[in-house]
């Protein structure tokens, strides 16, 4: 209740939420961040997937469950995508972007048709960046 009150929107709220990014949502549990989301509209479905850790194969829940419970819902589906691009990396980026492909592929196969929408769309968006990303590896001697 501490935290779910530190979350609505007044100061800080920013600093508040972004110290919460990724490992939140990976100790609280699905069901409590869905029930908070419902009772905080209309942000708190986005809220809690930014909390959320989106990083393995199969998806794990509480991000697998917000694709599911907020099936359609844009800023859910954008905020888990940002939490999974988001991190520091070494390397060409063609690289970093081909292990990403392979993850999200297999999101792809997920059972329910919320999570493979969603996959979907990420796949097709990391895809479409490996052009430049390539051209930009390759024009500073990374490849």
């Amino acid at each position: 209740e501490i935290v779910a009150e530190c979350l609505k929107p007044r100061t800080r709220f920013l600093a508040r939420a972004l110290a919460l990014q990724g490992w939140y949502g990976r100790h609280v549990g699905a069901q409590t961040l869905i029930q908070w989301a419902h009772n905080n509209p209309p942000r708190g479905p986005r809220i809690v997937a930014e909390m959320c850790p989106v990083e393995d194969v199969p998806l794990a829940d509480p991000a697998r469950s917000l694709l599911i419970e907020f099936d359609g819902d844009a800023d859910v589906g954008h905020a888990l995508s940002d939490g999974f691009g988001n991190g520091m990396f070494s390397g060409p980026m063609t690289e970093v972007l081909r292990h990403q492909l392979e993850t999200v592929n297999a999101w792809r196969s997920d059972p329910e048709p919320a999570v493979r929408r969603w996959a979907n769309d990420l796949y097709d968006g990391l895809e479409s960046q490996l052009p430049s990303r390539r051209q930009w590896d390759e024009e500073h001697g990374l490849l």
